[in-house]
């Protein structure tokens, strides 16, 4: 299974573009608070498709985020590259 649901704080206005067969795309990422003593943050971004890629979402805003984890890596000057991002399903506005 996989499956993620995380609620932060929207860092960057997203990115919306379209894919070359139409679909409509939005890209942008989320601070989430961490637990440890040590306080901070993690990064995470987010990309969904189709009606939520209109959604407006505004720097600050809380939102939760329900989808799945997908791994991307590529290979760049000779170098290996890993990353990952949180395809959204569901997005959730949040008012705190």
């Amino acid at each position: 299974m996989n499956s993620i649901n995380i609620a932060g704080r929207v860092i960057e206005e997203p990115l919306k573009s379209q894919s070359s067969n139409g679909l409509n795309i939005a890209k942008f990422k989320i601070a989430v608070d961490k637990t440890s003593k040590d306080g901070g943050f993690d990064v995470f971004e987010i990309t969904v498709f189709k009606e939520l890629s209109d959604l407006k979402l505004d720097i600050g805003q809380f939102v939760g985020v329900t989808g799945r984890l997908v791994s991307n890596n590529y290979e760049k000057e000779d170098k290996k590259y890993y990353n990952s991002t949180i395809i959204g399903n569901a997005i959730s506005l949040l008012g705190c």
